[in-house]
């Protein structure tokens, strides 16, 4: 029989089930929720919604970032009213708002390249080649 993999791929997945337990000592509703984000949407919709806060009946607000993303949610509502319930045992349900969507992030520019050192001319290995020259190079700004 194969043995199956059940070790989560990201930290993200795993850090729910180790913080709920914390997330029962908070007083704050809003803390325990945070706190369980993951356990209770699952690790792709926590990346794309976030906990706004409580209405004055005590629906938990879910902002989803998009509307593609606040379907999602709406498909999987009766699974996460029941994991809210679990972490939350006062909770009425919740209530779905759109919000505007995460900036990209922009990736940073790769570092200009160093101007090869003569001495690395002869290394054939062009990754070799430029690493020694920036360590040349760095050397060198050291000293001046």
């Amino acid at each position: 029989m194969a043995r199956r993999n059940t070790t989560p791929d990201r930290l993200a997945d795993c850090i729910g089930s180790v913080l709920l337990p914390l997330a029962e000592t908070r007083r704050r509703p809003i803390e325990r929720v945070r706190l369980a984000w993951t356990n209770i949407l699952g690790a792709t919709l926590a990346r794309h919604a976030e906990p706004l806060g409580f209405t004055d009946q005590g629906y938990l607000i879910i902002g989803a970032r998009g509307e593609d993303w606040r379907e999602a949610l709406y498909a999987q509502r009766a699974p996460i009213r029941r994991r809210l319930r679990a972490v939350l045992k006062t909770s009425r349900g919740f209530k779905l708002r759109t919000i505007p969507r995460a900036p990209k992030a922009e990736r940073p520019l790769p570092p200009p390249p160093v101007p090869l050192d003569p001495r690395t001319a002869g290394i054939e290995d062009d990754d070799l080649r430029q690493a020694l020259s920036s360590l040349i190079a760095a050397r060198d700004k050291e000293r001046t």
